[in-house]
């Protein structure tokens, strides 16, 4: 009995630890080309999994301002190593100030265990004619972001021109962070730095694993203006949580080496018993 008992213990350790060395991994990079347009736009895109297990449920979308539509595109499953190529479609409406403006990819999918992920990429169209930003950004002074449960963006915003601007600032980011607002509105002086903070929220995201975040700023004058900041979200077990995990992992070994033990020592009592 003893030895049946940890027989199973240890087939059921060890048979975790393989599904943990045996699990795969998804890795897709998301690369786009847009060209100048008048009416209607299209966005080309380009998928990659550089993983080693395929991604399902694969679904890319265009996030835009009020002034454009897009459809979203199921691409299904993605293997690694082979890339998949699309357009994405974009309409424009009336009176729109010609200029650059954000159209984010958000690339969303599933694991093989039906977990879901998603990830957003930086990426602009430009209506009519091209325009360049006089403000300059970055998030959290380029360094990471680290995130359990609730933390902090900064971003710092600088007007590089001679005008005055009045911005609108987007924030971007994968479905499993969310923040308590996601547009802010700032003043700008020429040659003018100020700094700006959303409050983010864990939502779902993987422990170990980070996130790339965005956010877009844009502003009118002749034309219309699009500049990008962009960071990264590292996300971070909580210590108790993990202390709690590792305690239990010490107590699962204490465990097995005393069964273990127990179960060598009987063995030898009887051994010594069937010898005399």
């Amino acid at each position: 009995m003893e030895r049946s008992k940890f027989v199973f213990v240890a087939a059921v350790l060890f048979s975790c630890l393989a599904q943990l060395a045996l699990a795969g991994s998804i890795s897709i990079t998301v690369t786009a080309t847009t060209s100048v347009f008048s009416d209607n736009g299209i966005v080309n895109i380009t998928l990659q999994n550089n993983g080693d297990e395929a991604a399902e449920d694969v679904r890319v979308s265009l996030l835009l301002s009020e002034d454009f539509t897009s459809d979203m595109v199921v691409i299904g499953r993605l293997f690694p190593g082979v890339p998949w190529s699309g357009s994405i479609f974009v309409n424009t409406t009336d009176n729109l100030l010609p200029g650059a403006y954000p159209a984010v990819i958000l690339t969303q999918y599933r694991d093989a265990n039906g977990y879901p992920f998603s990830s957003v990429s930086k990426n602009s169209i430009v209506y009519k004619e091209i325009s360049y930003s006089d403000i300059s950004s970055k998030i959290n002074d380029n360094k990471k972001v680290e995130l359990s449960d609730n933390g902090k963006i900064f971003m710092t915003l600088w007007n590089q021109g001679d005008s005055a601007i009045d911005a609108k600032i987007r924030l971007y980011m994968p479905l499993e962070i969310k923040a308590n607002e996601y547009e802010k509105y700032i003043h700008l002086d020429s040659k003018e730095e100020k700094e700006l903070e959303f409050k983010i929220s864990n939502f779902g995201a993987l422990a170990g694993s980070s996130y790339f975040v965005l956010s877009a700023i844009e502003y009118d004058g002749d034309k219309h203006y699009t500049s990008f900041a962009s960071g990264i979200v590292e996300i971070k077990e909580k210590a108790e949580i993990a202390g709690l995990e590792t305690s239990w992992l010490i107590f699962l070994l204490i465990a097995l080496i005393i069964i273990f033990s127990l179960y060598q020592f009987k063995g030898r009592i009887r051994w010594k018993k069937n010898t005399k």
